[in-house]
Order: structure tokens, then sequence, then C-alpha cells
């Protein structure tokens, strides 16, 4: 879908490899060509040939913002285009609420599915974000999903998809609430 979309949540959440599927998902029905994929803000080495190699994987374009001014420059150049933001993981609800007051864009929480009590409670109980959806990494490795499960149930967050392995071909599923479950009830 066109748009702006930035994905925020803690490191080693999976925002990368989420943001790489969705923009590969994205290029197969409407066009890689219209894909882009930005990294903002992420100095840890490796992020920016990760995002290299996704994007050439999904067969979109990609750039690198540094800082708000330098994204606000791309977005400016690359209206009309479906823009895939990927943020670091340090500080991510402040990252989120800065990109939020600067851009009018689609912000989505990434989380594993063993998210901890802490950063479900960053994403849930932050009444400054408007969050758009939050997608769910890590679906197929043997998880811990409680605290998730809770927080949903005390602060419903519509849940957009969520993601099994890392392999990029393969689209997010629609969200299960019973494949949760039985997460959480497998020993």
């Amino acid at each position: 879908s066109q748009g702006i979309h930035a994905l925020c949540g803690p490191s080693g959440a999976g925002k990368t490899s989420m943001l790489g599927r969705l923009a590969y998902a994205a290029a197969q029905s409407h066009g890689a060509e219209k894909q882009v994929m930005i990294s903002y803000g992420d100095h840890r080495p490796g992020a920016w040939s990760q995002i290299q190699l996704l994007a050439s994987q999904a067969g979109a374009s990609c750039f690198r913002a540094a800082d708000i001014g330098m994204l606000q420059t791309l977005l400016d150049d690359l209206q009309g285009k479906s823009i895939w933001i990927d943020t670091p993981g340090a500080d991510f609800a402040v990252q989120a609420q800065q990109l939020q007051s600067q851009f009018s864009l689609c912000i989505h929480a990434v989380l594993p599915v063993d998210a901890t009590v802490t950063s479900v409670q960053k994403i849930l109980q932050n009444p400054e974000i408007r969050w758009s959806s939050m997608m769910l990494t890590k679906v197929d490795e043997a998880a811990y999903p409680w605290p998730l499960i809770k927080g949903l149930c005390d602060q419903p967050l519509g849940v957009s998809c969520m993601a099994e392995d890392s392999k990029i071909n393969v689209p997010p599923l629609p969200f299960s609430a019973a494949r949760l479950v039985d997460l959480a009830m497998t020993p």
C-alpha cells in the first residue's frame, strides 16, 4: 500500500527482516519500482549492508538517512512511492514519537512473540504514540508469549501481521490469536 510506514521496536525484534518482507510483498503486488526502503538513524555495524541486501532481494531502492533533516529531504523527493522506514532499536519509543511529530506516517510496533514485559509496556502503555498496528516476529521459535498476551489483553492494539522465519520471500501471515495461544500452551 502507498504511504509511509515506519517500523519501531526494541533491538533484535526483527524490524529489518519484517521491513524487507513487507517491501517484498508490496513489490510483488504493486511493482518494485514503487518500493523504497530507508535505514533511519541506525549506526550499528552491518545494519546498512543488511538493508541493502534485503532491498536488492525485493527489487526496491534503498537510502540511508542519518538524521531527521535527511529523512525529511528523502521523503520530499520520494513522494508517490511506498516508503518503508527501518529505525534503530535504542530508545525506540522516543524514535516513534519524534517521527510521528515530524511526519504524516503510519508507525508500526514490532515485537518478537517472546517480548519482555518491559518492551510490551513501552509500546502499549505509551499514550504519546498513536500506533497504526503491531507486527509480531519470531513466531516459529519456542516462545514464552505471556507478557505479550497479557499486554494485548490489557491494552488492545490491532496486530496487522505475524512472521515466522527470516526468509523475505515468505509473506507475513495474518494475525492468529489461536496461534499465539497454541504457542503459550506448548511446553
